[in-house]
């Protein structure tokens, strides 16, 4: 009961005003959501086929996202579209930063943390195998299941290395200034897939484990940042509320680099707000109110996201 009470406080102190409705979403159940992989199929093809199995779909709320409203007698994840790369399933927040950062034909885009591949095999198909990718990955188990999910999404130009995204540009110097689009969905304390009355779900979280994390967070801004070309944008993400991992990370980025502006997001949802600009009397630098929030609902779970540029070479 400790970290129940523990982790409730927590949110309480971030949303003074909403933790409630906020804690409540965390237990809902969301439908299966989806996006069609359309390397290999056209969304037209897949919807059918999942209909003609006794699925019911709906269109989602963003561009290539569908929503499971009752299954079948067998699981999405058990059809042949699944199993053969056709579909990815993958919750509607996920899916934003990689909207935002908008990748194109014949961009270099870094991927600093890409396992277990829902993001990079997004950017893959948002630019029809057409921009060319360096994947990375420091979990060796997971790095080779990165690979295995590219492979099954007939993902082409992808670099894929085994590596800390942590210094990466001091490894390999030509990568400085290099990428036109970074992307980095941190580790983090994953509190928006916590659920607040089951202590099972508790088992890796403490109160203090985001000081460990946000380190870790800030030391893949500064390779992610090094490493991007100037005029360039880059993604910051995580899944949790904490505002250690979240703005205040940011604001230290702006402070040791003043050359780096935070943009204006597009996604816009009733569901989110502006990111948090004071914090334990702290005031923020001003444009973290352009930074987003997303709040756990009936179908999106809780995210951060920054989207920042590069005006001058570092």
């Amino acid at each position: 009961m400790q970290k129940i009470e523990a982790f409730q406080s927590k949110i309480k102190e971030i949303y003074p005003q909403t933790f409630t409705e906020i804690l409540e979403n965390l237990k809902i159940k969301r439908p299966v959501t989806f996006r069609v992989n359309t390397l290999k199929s056209s969304k037209e093809g897949v919807i059918s086929r999942l209909k003609g199995q006794g699925f019911q779909i709906t269109k989602g709320p963003l561009e290539n996202s569908f929503i499971i409203k009752s299954e079948a007698s067998l699981k999405l994840s058990q059809t042949e579209e699944f199993n053969t790369g056709g579909i990815y399933i993958q919750e509607l927040s996920s899916m934003i930063p990689v909207l935002e950062l908008s990748p194109k034909e014949g961009e270099n885009i870094l991927d600093l943390c890409a396992a277990p591949g829902s993001k990079t095999t997004q950017i893959v198909e948002i630019t029809q195998n057409k921009a060319f990718i360096t994947a990375v990955e420091r979990s060796k188990g997971r790095f080779f299941a990165l690979k295995s999910i590219l492979n099954l999404h007939n993902a082409k130009n992808i670099n894929t290395m085994l590596a800390n995204g942590v210094g990466l540009e001091k490894r390999n110097p030509s990568f400085i200034n290099f990428f036109d689009k970074v992307l980095i969905d941190a580790p983090c304390t994953n509190e928006a897939r916590l659920n607040p009355e089951d202590e099972k779900t508790l088992k890796f979280w403490n109160p203090k484990k985001h000081k460990s994390l946000s380190s870790l967070q800030k030391g893949l801004l500064i390779s992610g940042i090094k490493m991007l070309k100037n005029d360039g944008i880059l993604v910051y993400s995580t899944c949790t509320f904490q505002v250690e991992e979240n703005e205040l990370v940011v604001n230290w980025l702006l402070e040791k680099f003043p050359g780096v502006s935070v943009e204006k997001l597009n996604t816009n949802l009733k569901n989110s707000t502006s990111g948090i600009t004071e914090w334990k009397n702290k005031k923020l630098n001003q444009q973290i109110k352009n930074t987003k929030r997303i709040l756990p609902n009936r179908h999106f779970g809780g995210f951060f996201i920054a989207k920042l540029k590069k005006k001058e070479i570092i």
